[in-house]
C-alpha cells in the first residue's frame, strides 16, 4: 500500500512540474518562439476555414487565403491568382477556441499595404479564467508577393476572472495616423490615456513607442 501511494505521490510531483515547465514557457514567451518553422510532416487533427479571394496587392488581381487548424495550431495560407501558396504562417495560440475573427486592409503610404488581423489567442482556464486578443501587422511593399510579412502586434482586447470572482475587460481601439508627418501612417492602438504607437520600416520590421515619446518628435 506503502509503494502505491509513492509512486502515485511521484506521479502527481511529475504531473505539477510538467504543469509548471509548460505555464513557465507561456508566461516567457519560450512556447511561442519559432513560430515560422515549418509544418510537421503529419497532423492528427485538421481543419480549415473556406477559401476566401482577395485582390492583397491592389493590382487587379484576386489572390486568395484559407485559415486552418492543424493539431492546435492556428494557420493562415496565402495563394497568388494561379493557386500557388507564396505565404502561410503560424499564430501564437494560448488557448481554447483560438481563431481569426476580423481582418483589415488598409494602406500605410503608397507603397506599403497592411493587413491587420485580429486574433482571438484562446481561453485558459486553469487557476483563473483569461481570454485575449491580439493584433498581427500583414505587410507588403510596391505590391510584390514576395515581401508579404507578419508582425506579431500588440493586445487589443483581454478578459480576467479571478478565482475570488474579480472580473475585469480591456478594449483597445486601433487607428492609423501619420504621426512623425513623414509620409508613412502609423499603426497606434489607444486604450483609455494610453497609446501605444507602432511604426513601420523597410522589410517587415516595426518598432514600437509609447504615445508621449512620439508625440514629443512632432
Amino acid at each position: 500500500m506503502k509503494s502505491i501511494t509513492l509512486i502515485l505521490l511521484i506521479l502527481s510531483v511529475s504531473a505539477f512540474a510538467q504543469d509548471e515547465r509548460l505555464f513557465r514557457k507561456i508566461v516567457t514567451g519560450e512556447l511561442t518562439r519559432d513560430r515560422q518553422q515549418d509544418e510537421k510532416s503529419s497532423y492528427k487533427y485538421q481543419v480549415r476555414s473556406d477559401r476566401y479571394q482577395l485582390d492583397i496587392n491592389n493590382d487587379g488581381t484576386e489572390e486568395s487565403f484559407f485559415t486552418a487548424k492543424r493539431d492546435g495550431e492556428d494557420w493562415i495560407y496565402f495563394f497568388n491568382n494561379k493557386g500557388a501558396e507564396f505565404y502561410k504562417f503560424r499564430f501564437d495560440t494560448l488557448g481554447t477556441n483560438s481563431r481569426i475573427y476580423k481582418i483589415q486592409k488598409r494602406k500605410l503610404n503608397s507603397e506599403v499595404d497592411i493587413m491587420i488581423v485580429y486574433f482571438f489567442e484562446g481561453v485558459t482556464d486553469f487557476l483563473e479564467f483569461e481570454g485575449t486578443s491580439r493584433v498581427y501587422f500583414f505587410t507588403m511593399q510596391k505590391q510584390k508577393l514576395s515581401t508579404l510579412k507578419a508582425y506579431k502586434g500588440p493586445y487589443v482586447w483581454q478578459e480576467h476572472k479571478s478565482f475570488k470572482n474579480y472580473y475585469k475587460q480591456r478594449s483597445s481601439e486601433v487607428s492609423l495616423f501619420d504621426f512623425d508627418k513623414d509620409g508613412m501612417r502609423e499603426v497606434a492602438v489607444r486604450y483609455n490615456l494610453i497609446t501605444r504607437v507602432f511604426k513601420f520600416h523597410k522589410n517587415g520590421e516595426w518598432s514600437q513607442f509609447e504615445g508621449d515619446q512620439i508625440f514629443d518628435k512632432i
